[in-house]
């Protein structure tokens, strides 16, 4: 029986929890899936990493892809954490989550660097 719980906050682009994933699914397809949202997301920074400088990028975009996406690794790190918990029956938080949180807290500075920087830009043009 399947068991759907919506994805952290930050995947919701809305107040109502639209995003859910399947709580019950294997501790390897829970992996798979965060670790590709994450491996893809590193792949896009580094490629526009190596654009030439004259490329206007929005960075906008790039923070909000990077948070669903981080965001969604979240989700089922989290969940993860939880089952380990569960299984330890420790109630302590473990370096899955704290790393987990600690990658949202970077794209968020992310973000707000890229914005920062494009705003300066467009006030030198």
């Amino acid at each position: 029986m399947t068991n759907f719980k919506p994805l952290d906050g930050f995947s919701q682009a809305h107040a109502d929890d639209v995003f859910y994933f399947d709580a019950n699914a294997s501790d390897e397809a829970l992996i798979d899936n965060a670790t590709n949202r994450i491996y893809n997301l590193m792949s896009l920074h580094s490629d526009i990493a190596g654009l030439h400088k004259d490329n206007q990028i929005d960075a906008s975009y790039l923070s909000a892809v990077s948070t669903y996406l981080l965001s969604d690794a979240y989700s089922l790190l989290t969940e993860l954490s939880d089952r380990q918990m569960k299984n330890q029956g420790n109630s302590d938080k473990t370096l899955i989550d704290q790393q987990a949180k600690a990658i949202i807290a970077l794209t968020e500075i992310i973000g707000k660097n890229a914005r920062a920087k494009d705003e300066q830009e467009r006030d030198h043009e």
